[in-house]
């Protein structure tokens, strides 16, 4: 738990989650926290379901669709769970997956939504918005190092794909 700095107020231990957590979203008065880096021959990803004062509900089964890193972020948004996915291990190939409240019908969206997403408002026109972070890999000897610029993208939900909203487009420097 975090303070409105974001200075660690305090930590849970959650047996559950027998790996890396990867992101946290609240809805409908529970708490959904998403497996990050599982094992490598993992068939199946997990979500977990939480109490408001973190007591295991239940875990679901997702597949596992080519994420050597598991599932990175959790938003909901307009009747739907939104999960972001890296790709295989370099990172490429992230991805989105699309499921109704009860984690049954996965959908893919080839956009990458792994580094972090947020609901939006609606679109005047009903269409379901996001801001979602985007990357910018910078090389350091033989390290990656992520995050030394993000893009921070509003896009919409058309037709089954992301568009990016061109016009909308920020920048932001992350503090190092």
């Amino acid at each position: 738990m975090f303070d409105s700095d974001l200075n660690v107020e305090r930590k849970i231990h959650l047996p559950e989650i027998p790996f890396e957590a990867g992101g946290i979203e609240y809805h409908n008065g529970y708490f959904y926290i998403v497996s990050g880096r599982e094992c490598k021959d993992a068939k199946f990803h997990h979500v977990y379901q939480y109490s408001e004062d973190f007591k295991f509900i239940r875990s679901y089964s997702l597949p596992v669709w080519n994420t050597s890193f598991g599932i990175e972020t959790i938003c909901f948004n307009n009747g739907y769970f939104y999960l972001g996915c890296y790709g295989d291990s370099r990172g490429d190939n992230g991805f989105t997956m699309r499921i109704r409240p009860d984690f049954k019908d996965p959908q893919k969206i080839d956009f990458n939504t792994a580094l972090g997403m947020v609901a939006m408002k609606p679109s005047s026109d009903g269409a379901e918005r996001f801001l979602v972070a985007e990357g910018v890999n910078i090389r350091f000897h033989s390290m990656s190092r992520w995050l030394k610029k993000a893009l921070f993208l509003p896009v919409r939900l058309s037709d089954g794909r992301f568009i990016i909203e061109d016009d909308k487009i920020s920048d932001f420097r992350v503090k190092r």
